[in-house]
């Protein structure tokens, strides 16, 4: 009977530690990474060009199953057309109403004035596909709050 109870408790203890790790680790987050280096990757990945004179807010990825990068940076509008251009964006930003996605950096989408939005496919190197989703919240006359979310297909 004692070897039983050992066996059960050694077969609870490495679930319970399977599950421990799966919670923190199976996410595939990188949070020891600067935001930075993921800004630098996610350009990689995705074929964003950051323009010159934009702000890195904050910059997250994950390498799940599905590999996503998110960005937000702070432009202004000549910063903006930079990005798209450098970037081959190809769908034109058309108005929008509508937030599914979150900020993670800079104001809540929610307050906006005005956002624009666009999606497109990116053609990567090595054949693999990439959306590319810009979300731009067009705070003022002079400044551009852009969120940049990445993932693969």
């Amino acid at each position: 009977m004692p070897r039983i109870r050992q066996a059960i408790l050694a077969c609870a203890l490495a679930c319970l530690m399977a599950i421990t790790g799966c919670l923190t680790g199976c996410t595939g987050s990188k949070p020891t990474q600067k935001p930075a280096d993921i800004a630098r990757e996610a350009s990689d990945y995705g074929g964003i060009v950051l323009p010159p004179k934009a702000t890195l807010l904050a910059a997250r990825s994950t390498d799940n199953r599905v590999i996503i990068y998110q960005l937000a940076i702070s432009t202004d509008p000549q910063g903006l057309t930079e990005l798209l251009t450098a970037s081959k964006f190809t769908a034109p930003l058309t108005r929008t109403t509508y937030q599914s996605e979150h900020a993670i950096a800079g104001p809540p989408l929610q307050t906006s004035p005005s956002l624009v939005r666009a999606y497109d496919y990116y053609s990567r190197p090595d054949g693999k596909h990439v959306n590319r989703t810009i979300v731009v919240d067009e705070r003022d006359s002079s400044t551009r709050y852009v969120h940049i979310q990445l993932a693969s297909n």
